[in-house]
């Protein structure tokens, strides 16, 4: 797949549309614009949206008596609420005497040499208003050394009402940013001073095509303002000379003011901001919404949502200058239910290279999360390793509750159903997992391919570029339990240089801390290979590089593992690593664009395409610890980390696996009993079985029980053991499924129909096909 950043040609005409202004100095002629079709769309995707945000629903009118004759008063931020007090569509524009097509209302700046140019024309933008004829359409010069600042700006000052809000919308691609930014800004004393209520260089993917914008002007209430759009200098003009080789179109501007509703529908979810648009000076008020979150409030603006469906009540009591008076409306909300969409959150994300499958660890209590979507009620999980998986029934034992710990005793494919339920419908998600005690771990999916890299004369990627990318990352979440890194394999596709400065530079890998979901800052350098290096491996080893740690690395946390010093791209070296084929979800992949971390999502296909991960592998061993049974074949069985003891003491001896072999024994915090034995083993013995020997007193006459507490550790994890002496075991000991509690669900088969009642748990009918 080549992706192209060739320069492409548009031919841009003004058929029908005068220039304004001079028409000898501005007559529009046939011109060529460039558009760079690979722009800097290197940001994460920003939504147009209001500061409240307003859901799908159907709002119904209070009718102005009821309105007037109430003194405590609300409504909700939406557009069936807003009355538009100033409107602008462009659709008055006129033909004056000189033949040009004007519109009143609006002052033009066209800057210095007037190379910027307003017009009026049909940019399609009645697929919004079916009966819109003309947008303002703001152009400017092509050449870099004619860039220049222009502006239109409403000729009289509006007066913004109480709760305002400002809405327009804006043909714009994020292609020009670099070049032009066309600012919105607002000024209450003509322009002597300024505010910016929205920049074109926000939009930072996709298309061109047309945007809403929204603001709040609530801050201008009772106030006269006018209206300004800049054509200005684009993001890398550090000098604010100016603007050039982009355009825009603007149209359906209007100022609206909110009134009384006396109704509304949602979906269960949707958020409502409630606004107090009570008379006068509010000094105390207090809202009321059973059933919604949050219940009360005493906001002027509140965000309300509801999780179920159902009609709701709303109250607000308001104190002013003149009283306490209350409004209450029965059934203001009436809200949809909607069904949950069934969701996990796994112990880790990342996978065992093999069966890419989530790699998590055997013998050590696991927790998972409920991450559903729609507000489920109920929430069930089963766990089936695959051993289980046999014939034409399986009744697994159900576990119910929005977490779950669960200890996988065995190693091998486990499969994990989680079930999501409320009062609408249920749904379920049903993934395997592999249960092991070391691999290469990969962030790619299943079905993932290699994916060959994208490829053109000023960009390699994931690699060498001229584009200000300068490091690659791959990201790594937490493991599920404290983990320890032996190696770290990186595929590359391409290393070859033929210039010797390139052949010496120094590629370099490091190991990153995880920032809010970005790499942070740099923790250890793991490697480096030189151009020379890497082009051996692609010769030798098929692009495989192995990493030479100088040392094991204990991972308990989210990592990233960096790539840097990639020279930049020339017409004599290629350098690139491997990928996952683009998709619409689990990107890995980070860039430092221009100095700014920013993930892989969006930056070559719109958002949510574009989405991969990095041909890093790292080998973790997970740092499992647990007591055991072993039976006379030499078969392990973890068991719980509570050790009992008889009355009459004795010497004793205690079975303890761990993978990576025991470093240290505690010392009993209790005098009556010690330990009385060292380790013998190490971390460089895998899987191991080791006796821990002890000696502890008889108790005292009278005691019923006692206990205390004993450590062990492998230099990752320390397990912390209980020890009970007595007659008998104590209720506060439990199991580690404990927290997961078994109960009789429904049955249902594969395709997640109910197949009945009548067995205990999950019925998951097998028949001729093969559970996954």
């Amino acid at each position: 797949m080549i992706f192209s950043v060739a320069l492409m040609m548009a031919v841009a005409v003004g058929a029908s549309a005068a220039l304004i202004g001079d028409n000898d100095k501005l007559q529009k002629v046939r011109k060529q614009k460039v558009e760079a079709v690979n722009a800097d769309a290197s940001a994460v995707k920003m939504e147009y949206s209001p500061t409240q945000a307003t859901p799908w629903f159907t709002a119904k009118r209070m009718s102005k008596v009821e309105a007037e004759s109430q003194q405590a008063s609300f409504t909700i931020l939406c557009d069936d609420a807003m009355k538009a007090v100033w409107t602008e569509t462009f659709d008055g524009a006129y033909t004056n005497n000189k033949g040009q097509l004007v519109v009143d209302n609006w002052t033009f700046d066209q800057g210095e040499g007037s190379v910027v140019t307003f017009t009026f024309e049909d940019k399609g933008f009645n697929s919004y208003d079916e009966n819109d004829k003309y947008s303002l359409h703001i152009d400017g010069p092509y050449q870099a050394y004619k860039r220049t600042i222009g502006s239109a700006t409403t000729a009289k000052a509006i007066t913004v009402p109480a709760n305002a809000q400002l809405t327009c919308w804006v043909f714009s691609a994020p292609t020009w940013n670099s070049y032009v930014v066309l600012d919105l800004s607002i000024s209450d004393d003509d322009f002597a001073t300024q505010t910016s209520l929205w920049k074109s260089s926000e939009i930072t993917e996709g298309k061109g095509e047309w945007r809403k914008v929204i603001a709040d002007l609530s801050a201008y209430a009772g106030k006269t303002i006018k209206l300004r759009f800049t054509y200005g200098p684009g993001t890398d003009d550090n000098f604010n000379t100016g603007g050039y080789m982009g355009d825009f179109y603007v149209d359906g501007i209007s100022i609206s003011g909110l009134q009384p509703i006396d109704g509304i529908t949602v979906k269960a979810g949707d958020e409502l901001k409630f606004v107090d648009i009570t008379p006068g000076n509010v000094t105390a008020r207090e809202w009321s919404f059973p059933g919604g979150t949050p219940e009360t409030s005493t906001d002027a603006q509140p965000t309300v949502y509801y999780k179920k469906g159902g009609t709701y009540d709303v109250t607000l009591s308001v104190t002013t200058d003149d009283g306490t008076t209350v409004v209450s409306h029965e059934g203001f909300v009436e809200v949809e239910g909607v069904a949950p969409v069934a969701g996990i959150k796994y112990p880790c994300t990342f996978r065992d290279i093999t069966l890419r499958q989530r790699m998590v660890a055997p013998f050590m209590p696991l927790h998972y999360e409920d991450a559903s979507e729609g507000f489920p009620t109920e929430s069930t999980w089963t766990f089936m390793h695959e051993s289980e998986v046999t014939g034409d029934m399986i009744i697994p034992t159900v576990y119910k509750g929005f977490s779950v710990d669960y200890t996988h005793e065995k190693v091998g494919t486990y499969y994990v159903t989680h079930i999501a339920q409320n009062d609408e419908a249920y749904d379920f998600v049903d993934q395997p997992e592999t249960s092991t005690f070391a691999s290469l771990a990969t962030n790619f999916m299943p079905d993932d391919g290699y994916q060959t890299n994208f490829v053109d004369g000023d960009i390699t990627l994931p690699g060498a570029n001229k584009l200000g990318i300068t490091a690659w990352a791959e990201y790594f979440s937490k493991p599920s339990v404290p983990s320890v890194m032996d190696a770290v394999l990186v595929n590359f596709t391409k290393a070859s240089a033929e210039e010797v400065t390139d052949q010496i530079a120094n590629v370099t890998f490091y190991l990153y801390s995880c920032e809010n979901g970005l790499p942070g800052e740099p923790l250890e350098m793991l490697d480096s290979w030189t151009m020379s290096e890497l082009n051996y491996a692609m010769t030798t080893n098929d692009g495989t590089v192995t990493l030479e740690l100088n040392k094991s690395y204990l991972i308990n946390d989210d990592f990233f593992i960096v790539i840097e010093g990639i020279p930049e791209k020339n017409d004599n070296l290629e350098c690139a690593i491997a990928m996952a084929p683009m998709r619409n979800e689990g990107n890995t992949a980070y860039m430092l664009n221009k100095g700014t971390w920013r993930p892989m999502t969006g930056y070559l296909q719109p958002a949510p395409g574009g989405q991969t991960s990095l041909a890093v592998f790292p080998y973790f061993t997970h740092s499992v610890i647990s007591l055991c049974d072993v039976n006379d074949k030499g078969e392990v069985t973890p068991k719980e980390a509570v050790v009992l003891l008889p009355r009459d003491g004795g010497a004793f001896s205690q079975p303890i696996f761990a993978n990576r072999g025991i470093t240290s024994f505690g010392t009993p915090e209790a005098s009556w009993l010690k330990v009385t034995n060292t380790p013998e083993t190490d971390w460089e013995v895998k899987e191991t079985v080791e006796k821990m020997e002890m000696e502890c007193d008889a108790m005292p006459e009278g005691m019923d029980t006692r206990e205390t507490t004993l450590t062990v550790g492998d230099g990752a994890t320390t397990l912390t053991l209980r020890i009970v002496q007595g007659d008998y075991i104590p209720t506060a000991i439990t199991s580690v499924k404990a927290a997961a509690t078994p109960t009789n669900a429904p049955a249902y088969n594969l395709s997640g129909q109910r197949v009945g009642k009548a067995y205990k748990g999950i019925v998951i009918v097998n028949g001729k096909k093969t559970i996954r």
